[in-house]
């Protein structure tokens, strides 16, 4: 999920449920998004660990970098599918 913020609790239960909370970098890049575009996040994983992650609009070739904060834990729900899923694996 993508957006200009997110609150801790909100954020929270996105990753227990198994979703990247992504905010952008710069704020005003939300606005150029629209409604059908085509939407491509590159090199998820390794962008995890560094703390971005590049969002490409394959409808206008535009890119957009994307912030993450996650603790270990949360990359290890995410990478799992959730809590889940992570929990089952311990």
């Amino acid at each position: 999920m993508i957006a200009k913020s997110f609150a801790r609790i909100h954020a929270a239960n996105l990753i227990n449920a198994g979703i990247m909370p992504l905010v952008f970098e710069n704020e005003e890049d939300y606005s150029f998004i629209g409604q059908g575009s085509k939407l491509m996040l590159e090199n998820i994983f390794e962008g995890m660990d560094k703390g971005e992650i590049t969002l490409k609009d394959k409808s206008t070739k535009k890119t957009y970098k994307l912030k993450c904060f996650y603790t270990e834990r949360q990359k290890a729900i995410l990478k799992a599918g959730g809590l889940l899923q992570f929990t089952k694996g311990e």
